[in-house]
């Protein structure tokens, strides 16, 4: 992954990206990571239901992972939690204390449940 990507990728994120010296490299490896864990699972999905709770934080400005990749999710959880957020695809640096808001209120609410 070449650093004039950087750029290009700040602007399909409609925001800017944190750069690290390894930007470069993590970026390398993220894709490898995607290509060998996501892409198969979305093509030949396992039948794995949960019984815990799960909590989707969906940024809607995201333009990579939309709100499509969480509407089938509800038949394979018990106990679901979607929240939206006013972000993009970095939310997790970008608002970073409402994620964690968002995280703590799910904590809470489910910290007698039992599996």
């Amino acid at each position: 992954m070449a650093a004039f990507h950087r750029p290009a990728l700040a602007r399909l994120a409609g925001e800017s990206l944190p750069v690290a010296p390894t930007w470069v490299s993590d970026g390398a490896y993220g894709i490898k990571l995607y290509r060998a864990n996501v892409l198969p699972r979305l093509c030949r999905p396992r039948h794995r239901p949960t019984h815990l709770p799960v909590q989707l934080i969906v940024a809607t400005r995201d333009p990579f992972v939309g709100r499509g990749f969480v509407r089938d999710v509800a038949p394979w959880v018990e106990k679901l939690r979607v929240d939206e957020i006013e972000a993009g695809h970095w939310a997790v640096m970008t608002h970073a204390p409402t994620v964690a808001a968002r995280c703590r209120e799910h904590f809470k609410a489910n910290a007698g449940y039992a599996a």
